[in-house]
């Protein structure tokens, strides 16, 4: 009976220990696939998370880059069409202030040079009028006072002789006169660098002012 009791008592506490290590076993593996379960769900979590995070951050970095470079964009153009007016405005303001100075210096030069041909011409027309008028009104009377103190003098032959010789020599200082005024008129011009053509010009066309070429009607 004592045997019997004593196998009851041991398989009474083999039960209760297996039990107690059931316990244990089942309580240790139950921890260990919860905090297994908890870190792959956390890591799960966490990628999941991220790569949410990272998407939505894109989007609104995307989004966020295309307005700001929108209303960049918009205002650069902005900006270029307001700097194309200006240095379009102030290149037309310069051109025209520039073909201005270019077209009233021309217009200034052209008038200065034509105003003084102009007046050297005339004035070379009234020095060779009047001084020939001059002139002539001169030599007729020293020629008429010449003849006439010469007939009273001298016998008719020698006086037309005279009166030859001094007809000849008046014309001949008439003619250095009118070289010496052409002359200075041309040293004149040359100076004020206004001679554009040859002085065979020149002469010719104060040889027509003076009346001398049949197209001419002279004073």
């Amino acid at each position: 009976m004592v045997m019997v009791k004593v196998k009851v008592m041991v398989i009474v506490i083999v039960i209760v220990i297996v039990r107690v290590m059931f316990r244990v076993i089942v309580r240790v593996m139950v921890r260990v696939m919860v905090r297994v379960m908890v870190r792959v769900i956390v890591r799960v979590m966490v990628r999941v998370m991220v790569r949410v995070m990272v998407r939505v951050m894109v989007r609104v970095m995307v989004r966020v880059m295309v307005r700001v470079m929108v209303r960049v964009m918009v205002r650069v153009r902005v900006m270029v069409r307001v700097m194309v007016r200006v240095m379009v405005r102030v290149m037309v303001r310069v051109m025209v202030r520039v073909i201005i100075r270019v077209i009233v210096r021309v217009i200034v030069r052209v008038m200065v040079r034509v105003m003084v041909r102009v007046m050297v011409r005339v004035m070379v027309r009234v020095m060779v009028r009047v001084v020939g008028r001059v002139m002539v009104r001169v030599m007729v009377t020293v020629i008429v006072r010449v003849i006439v103190l010469i007939r009273q003098s001298y016998s008719h032959i020698v006086s037309y002789l005279i009166i030859i010789v001094i007809i000849i020599v008046i014309i001949i200082v008439i003619i250095i006169v009118i070289i010496i005024v052409i002359i200075i008129v041309i040293i004149i011009m040359s100076s004020l660098n206004l001679v554009d053509y040859p002085m065979f010009s020149l002469l010719l066309s104060t040889w027509k002012d003076l009346g001398h070429l049949p197209d001419t009607q002279g004073y």
